[in-house]
């Protein structure tokens, strides 16, 4: 055997092989443990394209070399959908926020389905959309389009806290990724007319420093902006669709990090530019459109009345969590970047107006929130409710109820279940004085059943309700 000759057909020949192997893994994975059906769509997509490789005919004109690496790059998109499973993500909960998916986007033209990453973060991609450019060269594009047609979305969830359901709560700032996708055109323009005359300023002062070079920075300049509005827009859906537990939840995912820094990443490909806000200014931002302030205030009321968690709660936790961004500082990363230290000098100069710039397209984007969704966003909160749902906890029973003066009282909404949760959740981490480590992992975990036995509960009992106006208003006609 000569394989200076032989070479080709030997990766051809285990380019099959995979491909076969590939398909035989997606038809072993078992659909009744995906938590929404959408993973279903996902599955499909990557059988059909797999198919269509698996055909001889098909595979004349792709170099084996070139189709040999795209396979093995597919493989995180398989791996994917076999993390997607209700054995690590509560079904109810992503059930929950399937639904609140469906009314941001009612005409069905995105679909979502949800997986875990290994990561200390959540991550939402255009899983169809990176099938496709995975496919580009592969196969015609016609027959691309015709497989990922249909409008994918992945949102992964941190694997090392998939028990803890309150940290959940930031799907909703994932979410605003999606609605900035579909509703660019107008946060865009409201955003350049809240830049405008800064950028005029930014614009004169790199010309002064670099004029050689100054459409090239201030392109990666607007390309940074564009970013860092991108995600404080995202903060700002998180605390429309889940209240203040959004709040507490993006607080911890803060821990352990500079709070105080601006980290922009620069990139030859500008499209590949991240950039992100400091923490404390993002904090202090989604406590000002959050109104956590109001909500604290009329707690401190209610919780009084109910006689359940107070001062601890609200006054020690979400009134003192820091988000003084005064002292912000400006990191521009690789040190070595041609432009970097023009880009991060001159953003450093005008930050304080930056951020003014910022909030003032926020205000506008909040404005749009509620008219485009005006049945989805939460413009404030039942803290008799909540405080109601704090006294189960406080007895160990799930609170999925708001006890009224009927019998049965009221199913707890979803966003009531997953605030009282989260205020009962930092009480517990933050006067943890007189309980030992095992005695805090017992009732970390008891909360977190509780809260999962609600989720399921109270989605149980909203989908009869649903259904049981549906089957009287049928019958009444």
């Amino acid at each position: 055997m000569d394989f200076s000759k032989d070479e080709t057909k030997a990766i051809s020949s285990k380019c099959l092989s995979l491909i076969a192997r590939t398909i035989k893994i997606l038809n072993r994975i078992d659909e009744s443990n995906f938590p929404t059906l959408t993973t279903k769509d996902a599955v499909s997509l990557l059988q059909k394209a797999l198919k269509w490789l698996e055909n001889p005919s098909n595979l004349e004109s792709i170099d084996p070399v070139v189709l040999y690496n795209r396979l093995f790059a597919m493989q995180k998109f398989v791996e994917i959908v076999e993390d997607s499973s209700s054995d690590r993500i509560s079904w109810p909960l992503v059930s929950y926020c399937d639904d609140i998916w469906k009314k941001l986007f009612p005409g069905g033209e995105s679909k979502i389905f949800y997986s875990i990453t290994s990561q200390h973060n959540y991550f939402i991609s255009p899983y169809s959309d990176g099938l496709a450019i995975a496919m580009n060269g592969l196969m015609p594009l016609s027959e691309i389009k015709n497989i990922t047609d249909n409008n994918i979305y992945c949102l992964q969830l941190a694997s090392t806290e998939d028990a803890n359901l309150q940290l959940y709560a930031n799907i909703g700032h994932e979410f605003g990724h999606a609605i900035f996708y579909n509703r660019e055109k107008e946060l865009i323009q409201s955003l350049d007319s809240n830049f405008t005359n800064l950028m005029h300023n930014i614009s004169s002062d790199v010309s002064s420093k670099d004029a050689a070079n100054a459409v090239r920075i201030m392109i990666r300049i607007l390309y940074v902006i564009n970013k860092i509005a991108t995600e404080l827009f995202c903060d700002l859906v998180g605390i429309r669709l889940m209240g203040p537990a959004f709040f507490l939840s993006f607080y911890e995912l803060s821990w352990g990090q500079d709070n105080s820094v601006w980290n922009i990443m620069l990139s030859p490909d500008n499209n590949m530019i991240s950039a992100y806000p400091s923490f404390h200014f993002r904090l202090d931002c989604l406590f000002t459109f959050g109104d956590i302030d109001n909500f604290c205030n009329d707690a401190k009321k209610d919780f009084t009345t109910e006689k359940c968690l107070s001062s601890d709660v609200l006054a020690g936790c979400l009134m003192t969590i820091p988000r003084d961004h005064t002292s912000d500082k400006i990191a521009v990363y690789p040190r070595d970047d041609q432009y970097g230290p023009t880009i991060e000098s001159t953003l450093t100069k005008h930050l304080t107006d930056i951020k003014k710039a910022l909030i003032a397209f926020l205000k506008e984007a909040d404005k749009l929130m509620f008219s485009w969704y005006p049945n989805v966003i939460i413009s404030k909160l039942d803290t008799a409710g909540i405080a109601k749902l704090l006294l189960r906890l406080n007895h160990d029973i799930p609170p999925n109820i708001i006890p009224d003066t009927s019998l049965l009282g009221i199913p707890a909404s979803f966003q009531a279940v997953l605030n009282a949760s989260a205020l009962y959740r930092i009480n517990l981490l933050v006067n943890k004085e007189g309980k030992n480590v095992s005695d805090l992992a017992h009732c970390m975990g008891k909360l977190e059943r509780l809260t999962a036995k609600s989720f399921e509960v109270t989605y149980i009992q909203q989908k009869y309700i649903e259904w049981e106006n549906n089957r009287r208003g049928g019958n009444s006609k």
